[in-house]
């Protein structure tokens, strides 16, 4: 523990569920779990579903202890942008340990290809949030 411990003066939190510590980290950092962002996408894109399955099994939800990854399209959204079909997607990610920031990638595509590339992308519009003290009112700004 004594090797895995921040060393400075810089002062330090602790996460613990019971008797247990479940991390040792900043006081700037403040932890979003991935069922309170996958409940915004529940609750706000019901028309989106994944895309087809990828050629490796993939279903649209990479997610791990750490990390989560969430690709989602609408399949029956499409329109016309000059003069060619395009339907709606994004991405949405998020590190429950703070390895990455939580954010979310909206756009328009003309297709997915089987390894869950999206090809000829459009009106690409990214926000993301670094996991400090207002990292909650992410949530507010991925519902919109």
């Amino acid at each position: 523990l004594g090797e895995t411990v921040p060393r400075g003066s810089k002062p330090l939190q602790m996460l613990s569920i019971g008797q247990q510590v479940r991390s040792i980290h900043g006081t700037s950092y403040t932890r979003l779990y991935n069922v309170d962002l996958l409940s915004v996408v529940r609750e706000f894109a019901t028309d989106f579903t994944p895309p087809q399955r990828a050629i490796t099994g993939g279903t649209g939800l990479y997610a791990g202890e750490e990390d989560m990854f969430c690709f989602l399209i609408d399949p029956l959204g499409w329109i016309d942008i000059g003069g060619e079909a395009f339907a709606p997607g994004f991405f949405l990610w998020n590190s429950e340990w703070g390895r990455r920031s939580v954010g979310m990638q909206t756009f328009w595509f003309q297709k997915v290809c089987a390894n869950h590339l999206v090809w000829d992308a459009t009106d690409v519009v990214e926000f993301t949030r670094k996991h400090t003290a207002n990292v909650h009112d992410s949530l507010g700004e991925i519902r919109r």
